[in-house]
């Protein structure tokens, strides 16, 4: 048969039915006609001759693959062979030779190179009750997958054709062609990718008796469930031989097409009957009969796509049985906690179609199903359910419930109401919006701080609900045409849904508002030039512009129209929160933000986020409001705007969601929206509240916690008082709810250091993706930073990229410290830090710098190389802006985001560990893995290097410059051979290394510049931790730290014992916490550890840490300022100070010359007035230690970091 193919053509196998030699001659004569374009004429030609590729490239498919059939199959046994017996009759298929498990690959690899043997399964036909149709899992292969079909997808308009060409009492026939795809012959290149198992019919002559023999078959015509065939046979049937039929004259009327059903048209009945038998006969002369058992004469009630349509009633409805299907899944689903990719699938195919008997918009509903689905690649993969794709699931089954699913496809019996123009303006000085609708009404405000922030999509989007909200009870069955001049809102409202949840959200208000007040929303685009009525509506000083260009323009304006204002216009206004629907139509409920009772009405405009406030009961004072008083109403407005500007976006969302949830309850037991002031039953209802938030949803402890701190402030923003004023138990109420509600928080899971080394080692350097991923990586990993410095949510929207929070291509630089090269990175905004308040980022230089570490794969320096290699400067392209995102998407143009890095680096991971594994990897994992790699080698500057200080401009201090580039090379060593989830509590130490070996060669780990050994101890470990001699007392945690200089320490104790002048700790029967730490020693390497006496009075700058000699190689000598030159400090921190001995340390980097201020301010011995002494050796004996001297926990780290200012030293 390959043979037949080469020498005549794929049309002359015996399976393929088209009549070459006629079909060709009429499709070049319709494309000399222009029925036909030339594209489409020679991609049908080609496949005829040669037969039809679907876009597969065999090469992208390599090996042998073999796969059993579906139980759907076998179940069907007898249907199934009916149809591959005839298949096999009409010679589409072929069976090659008996199948033998044990023997079959041998005899296909003999003459097959590569061959893949599809499972075979089975669905009902819908049409035919009782029968089945056979169907190819080409998926599961990976032929789908191999297969390249961009010019081939289409979108399927039959149903909007429809509602189009069927007009009042229009007739319409339908055909369908008889076994469509298998009239395509395909290419020999496919056919070893279409074979198939399965036991001959027992009517098959070829098959013995009573055998159940299976034979290896394959296709040579099309089947169903190749990826290509719907597109390649609307190609065939579409867009060419329909084409030749009009060019021939056989086809007249307007024909709708879905895959092979066809609807002719026409307002006579004898006239659509004509056309369709003529139609009938000119496919039966090319070779593609209809099948006469499914045509249908016209008609004006017909079923056509599963939908009857009425030309008389202008309606389409469900078939009955469906609706009931409908409701019954969407219920189920609404109520099931977590679903499967199928599961949503399905729904969203049911919902799409169930959607084309509701009111337009109703595609909105499909919004949270389709973001349910994103990410899921299987079809097992589950998703926790979202509460807001519940409540469309639950609209979409009673609506159908209601319209009993059925609805109008034409709106032509609606009257149109006025045109209502609409714009939202934004810039650095104004921000407003107004509409103006041709009846005359207009309105126009400004918007507050808090919805300037939103992007211009979705202040259009706002005015729109704005003027359907304030209008949509004069358009009562009529259609409301729209005039936009935002594209982005204007064509996600035609569609019916965005994926930008905030425009979503937009759409779903305007479709429940239109269902309340029953009428039809158009939406079409018009110029800014054009829309300017609205648009001097939305700049400043709106009504003295809008009158103006209303004289100028008057010609514009309906004759005799008078202009009115909306009540309520002016004024500064906020974002209208989404709605809370409780009902469905007839009882439709919509509710609106802002204030909706009297401004007399009293409020204090107070509360605590997620706490209740008591009542103060000491003293009686008459109740007021900030809202009383008010000279006008312009200052009302500024008052309101203030009070809503303090909120941020999200605490806006929590009060969305917690007033929906009030909505549910209240119109449940029959209560007012508001609780006024002074409701003596404000206690129960709220409490009756908070129960149905505990039994009847999933929320937690912390989230029902917020849910009534937004309630609380939606209440006050109606300017009524605080409802819990005055509430007894309510505390002892909350309290209680917190334990009922309290779940577990799960702990972040770290990526193991060998993981995160498998993973760098298996980066393809030519790939830009993974070089980036990597980069981002080991950045993560030694900066200790969380994702959002450096990459944003979204690209557009509230969470798309900011230039003061996001990482730009100026904020990475590489830098040297004494000759020593490093990576540094600028912070900006934080999560601990939203308005860069600390002190370290003042003028934008909060830089965290990142040594190198000795393996290249973790070499900072090396992946920053790699990942400029692919922006060269070399002038073949443009160089990146300083101001430029650093990271960029694989477009390298975009930003790019925590949810595409994530993925990357995911991906990443799945090279060297299990894809499921790798999806329990985060970005954050590697902050995790850092810290607790970390604080073995320095637990102080870990926790300052990470930015866990509960004060944050604290970072950094005390801390020589060596130790912080060091630290990579430190996380790497050693000094934590452990991972993180084998890290006992407590800090890990090291003891002490052998004095003959310098701490910065010791075997085994890289340079270091600092290290912190633990103390040698001739205590027992449980003394270690605290002694058995005084159980009462605890020891005293250093405290005092290395005089500045010798001229105000000319006599210091031995390093191995404290000093005389500290009395010794004395035991304690108090439960007195010890004093915080308020320095610490850090001589240098070269210097033995110094005692300050207790006369030496101190001050928070004596005490931070230089840098060393190589950095600053040549300075003055520092000395200490006399008492006077330094802060008063109290008599108790003075008391403090001299209670505690300071804590001795050790350090193995190179010994500093004499001179340097790092020498002097770190402890090096020096006489008053004379430069410094020749330090000690590198390497004291160690100090005894005892349970006195133990080192600090992790809590006091974080309480000792406090106490210093500066992140590093001065360099």
């Amino acid at each position: 048969m390959h043979k037949l193919v080469v020498s005549t053509g794929a049309f002359a196998l015996p399976g393929v039915s088209i009549a070459y030699e006629v079909f060709i001659p009429i499709l070049y004569r319709a494309v000399s006609r222009g029925f036909v374009t030339p594209l489409h004429a020679h991609y049908v030609h080609q496949g005829l001759r040669w037969g039809f590729d679907l876009g597969f490239s065999p090469s992208k498919l390599p090996g042998r693959r073999f796969f059993k059939n579906y139980v759907s199959a076998i179940e069907a046994k007898v249907e199934v062979s009916k149809n591959i017996h005839q298949r096999l009759i009409n010679h589409k298929s072929y069976p090659l030779f008996p199948f033998e498990p044990s023997s079959f690959r041998e005899q296909l690899s003999s003459f097959l190179p590569s061959w893949c043997v599809f499972p075979l399964g089975a669905v009902p036909k819908s049409s035919e009750p009782g029968a089945y149709r056979p169907i190819s899992d080409h998926s599961r292969t990976g032929f789908n997958d191999a297969s390249c079909d961009d010019h081939l997808r289409h979108s399927l308009r039959s149903a909007s054709e429809i509602a189009r060409y069927l007009q009042k009492a229009f007739h319409m026939s339908v055909h369908d062609i008889d076994a469509a795809f298998p009239l395509l012959p395909l290419s020999p290149l496919l056919w070893p990718f279409f074979l198939f198992v399965w036991s001959p019919h027992p009517d098959n002559p070829d098959a013995d008796e009573g055998s159940d023999q299976e034979w290896l078959n394959w296709h040579i015509c099309g089947d169903f469930g190749a990826k290509g065939l719907p597109g390649t046979f609307k190609i065939f049937l579409s867009d060419v031989v329909i084409g030749m039929a009009r060019s021939e004259g056989a086809l007249t009327l307007p024909m709708p097409i879905h895959v092979d059903d066809m609807s002719i048209i026409g307002r006579i009945k004898s006239q659509v009957d004509r056309e369709a038998a003529c139609l009938a006969e000119f496919l039966e002369f090319l070779g593609a009969p209809v099948k006469k058992s499914k045509h249908k004469p016209g008609a004006q009630n017909q079923l056509v796509i599963g939908f009857w349509w009425n030309s008389v009633s202008r309606a389409r409805s469900l078939e009955e049985h469906k609706v009931a299907q409908y409701i019954a899944a969407f219920r189920a689903c609404a109520s099931k906690k977590s679903l499967s990719l199928k599961e949503i699938q399905q729904s969203a195919g049911c919902l799409q179609r169930a959607a084309l008997t509701l009111p337009p918009g109703a595609s909105c509903l499909l919004a949270n199903l389709f973001a349910l689905s994103r990410g899921l690649l299987h079809p097992q993969s589950r998703r926790r359910n979202s509460k807001s794709c519940a409540r469309d699931l639950n609209w979409a089954s009673h609506l159908l419930s209601l319209n009993e699913g059925k609805g109008y496809f034409s709106y032509d019996q609606f009257d149109r109401a006025p045109l209502i123009a609409t714009d939202a303006s934004k810039s650095s000085r104004y921000v407003g919006g107004g509409y103006l609708s041709f009846c005359g009404r207009f309105s126009w405000w400004r918007y507050g701080a808090s919805a300037s922030r939103q992007p211009i999509d979705t202040l259009e989007g706002d005015t729109v609900v704005r003027a359907a909200r304030d209008l949509g009870h004069l358009w009562k069955k009529k259609v409301v045409p729209f005039a936009i001049d935002n594209q982005a809102f204007q064509l996600s409202a035609v569609k019916g849904w965005s994926k930008a949840e905030r425009l979503s959200d937009l759409i779903l208000h305007l479709f429940h508002l239109a269902i309340s007040f029953e009428c039809v929303f158009e939406f079409s685009w018009i110029s800014t030039h054009d829309n300017i009525f609205a648009d001097a509506l939305s700049r400043p000083d709106p009504l003295a512009s809008f009158h103006k260009f209303c004289e100028s323009h008057s010609s514009l304006l309906p004759i005799g129209i008078e202009l009115s204002q909306v009540p309520g216009s002016g004024g500064v206004k906020g974002l209208e929160i989404s709605p809370s629907v409780t009902a469905i139509p007839g009882t439709v409920t919509c509710s609106t933000s802002g204030p909706e009772f009297p401004s007399d009405a009293a409020g204090d405009g107070h509360g605590r986020r997620g706490a209740s406030i008591p009542v103060a009961l000491s003293v009686s004072y008459p109740r007021a409001s900030i809202y009383q008083g008010l000279p006008n109403e312009g200052v009302k407005s500024s008052v309101s705007a203030i009070v809503a500007d303090r909120l941020s976006v999200s605490a806006h969302s929590s009060m969305s969601a917690a007033r929906g949830h009030w909505l549910i309850v209240a119109e449940r037991h029959s209560w007012p929206r508001i609780i006024v002031a002074d409701d003596p039953l404000r206690g129960g209802k709220l409490a009756t509240w908070v129960a149905y938030l505990v039994y009847e949803t999933e929320l937690k402890a912390t989230s029902i916690s917020n849910y009534v701190w937004a309630l609380r402030t939606w209440f006050k923003w109606n300017h009524q008082p605080d409802p819990i004023y005055g509430v007894l138990e309510w505390d002892d109420y909350m309290q209680s709810v917190a334990v009922v509600a309290w779940v577990a928080r799960e702990p972040r899971k770290a990526v193991p250091l060998s993981v995160l080394r498998a993973a760098l080692e298996a980066v393809d350097m030519s790939s830009f993706e993974e070089v980036q991923s990597a980069l981002l990586m080991v950045m993560l990993f030694f900066s200790f930073s969380r994702s959002e410095s450096p990459c944003p949510k979204s690209f557009t929207g509230a969470g798309s990229f900011d230039d003061t929070k996001h990482l730009m291509v100026c904020d990475v630089e590489i830098r040297s410290f004494g000759g020593v090269a490093c990576a540094a990175m600028r912070l900006k905004v934080i999560k601990q830090d939203p308005r860069l308040e600390r002190a370290e980022a003042a003028g934008n230089e909060d830089w965290v710098y990142l040594g190198v570490a000795d393996e290249e794969v973790f070499n900072i320096l090396f992946w920053i190389r790699a990942f400029w290699g692919f922006f060269p400067n070399d002038g073949s392209s443009p160089p990146r802006p300083p101001n430029s995102p650093f990271f960029r998407d694989v477009d390298r143009v975009r930003p790019l985001t925590y949810s595409n890095a994530l993925a990357s680096t995911r991906r990443l991971y799945a090279k060297v560990t299990s894809d499921e594994e790798a999806a329990t990897y985060g970005l954050h994992g590697l902050r995790v893995e850092a810290y607790n790699r970390a604080r073995a080698h320095d637990p102080l500057l870990a926790v300052a290097h990470g930015g866990w200080s509960s004060e944050a401009h604290t970072r950094y201090a005390r801390f020589d410059m060596r130790d912080v580039l060091a630290l990579p090379g430190a996380m790497l060593a050693g000094v934590c051979q452990t991972s993180t989830s084998e890290v006992a509590e407590g800090i890990p130490f090291l003891e002490p290394p052998s004095p003959e070996v310098p701490l910065s060669r010791q075997s085994g780990g890289p340079r270091l510049g600092r290290a912190r050994p633990r103390l040698a101890s001739s205590a027992t470990p449980s003394e270690g931790r605290r002694s058995s001699s005084a159980p009462h007392s605890r020891p005293p945690r250093a405290r005092a730290r290395a005089a500045p200089s010798a001229a105000a320490a000319p006599e210091t104790a031995p390093p191995s014992t404290p000093s005389a002048s500290l009395p010794p700790p004395t035991p304690s029967k108090s439960r007195r916490r010890p004093p915080r730490a308020r320095a610490r020693a850090a001589p240098s390497a070269a210097a033995a550890p110094v005692l300050a006496p207790p006369s030496t009075p101190r001050s928070r700058a004596c005490a931070r840490a230089e840098p060393s000699a190589a950095v600053a190689p040549e300075t003055a000598p520092f000395s200490t300022p006399p008492a006077s030159q330094l802060p008063p400090s109290s008599s108790k921190s003075r008391r403090r100070r001299r209670r505690a001995p300071a804590r001795p340390n050790f350090n193995s980097s190179p010994p500093l010359p004499a001179g340097s201020r790092s020498a002097s301010r770190r402890g090096a011995p020096a006489a008053s007035g004379a430069s410094l002494q020749p330090s000690q050796p590198a390497h004291a004996p160690p100090l005894e230690r005892n349970s006195s001297s133990r080192l600090p926990s992790m809590g006091s780290l974080r309480a000792r970091s406090a106490v210093f200012t500066g992140r590093y030293c001065d360099v």
